[in-house]
C-alpha cells in the first residue's frame, strides 16, 4: 500500500457512500472538519464497544469482488447453514474515498499472504491519506460484484 498526503488528480466529489448487505445498511459520510468518514449501520451511529465513539477512518476502499453462497458445515446442522465465499485474490474494481473525493481504481492481490495494492484505471499507484496519530486510517467495504 502507498501513502501520501497530497491529494491525487482525478477525483469526484463524494461525501456519502453506502453499501447494502443481506440484513444491514452501511453508510459512509464524509466529517469535513475531521477530515474522515464516520460509519452509520441501519441509520444508526456505529460506536466503537470499548470507548463509545464512532468509527471514523480518512479512507474508505470499497472492493468489488465476486461472492458465492456456500454450504457451513451441512453435516453439523439442523438444515442448512449458508455463508459467503468471497474472492479476494487476483484483481477487480474498487472505489477509494479519502478527503471527501472518490478515486476508481482497480485493487490486486496475488496470494492469500499479500497485501491489497491499488491502481488507477491507468496502473499508476494509487495513494491512501496517511492516518494521524490518533485515528484508523483505512475502513474497508466489500461490494457483490
Amino acid at each position: 500500500m502507498a501513502f501520501l498526503v497530497t491529494l491525487p488528480a482525478g477525483g469526484s466529489a463524494a461525501t456519502t457512500a453506502s453499501i447494502d448487505y443481506s440484513k444491514t445498511h452501511v453508510a459512509w459520510r464524509y466529517d469535513a472538519l475531521s477530515g474522515a468518514y464516520l460509519r452509520w449501520t441501519d441509520n444508526t451511529p456505529h460506536t466503537d464497544a470499548l470507548t463509545g465513539q464512532q468509527l471514523a477512518f480518512e479512507n474508505i476502499v470499497v472492493i468489488s469482488a465476486y461472492h458465492d453462497e456456500v454450504d457451513l458445515f451441512p453435516e453439523k446442522y439442523y438444515g442448512e447453514e449458508k455463508s459467503l465465499y468471497i474472492e479476494l485474490l487476483d484483481e477487480g474494481p474498487m472505489t477509494l474515498l479519502r478527503n471527501g473525493q472518490a478515486f476508481e481504481g482497480r485493487w490486486h492481490r496475488t496470494s492469500e499472504r499479500d497485501m491489497f495494492s491499488f491502481t488507477t484505471p491507468a496502473g499508476e499507484v494509487l495513494p491512501l491519506k496517511p492516518g494521524g496519530p490518533s485515528s484508523r486510517s483505512f475502513g474497508v467495504g466489500l461490494n457483490n460484484w
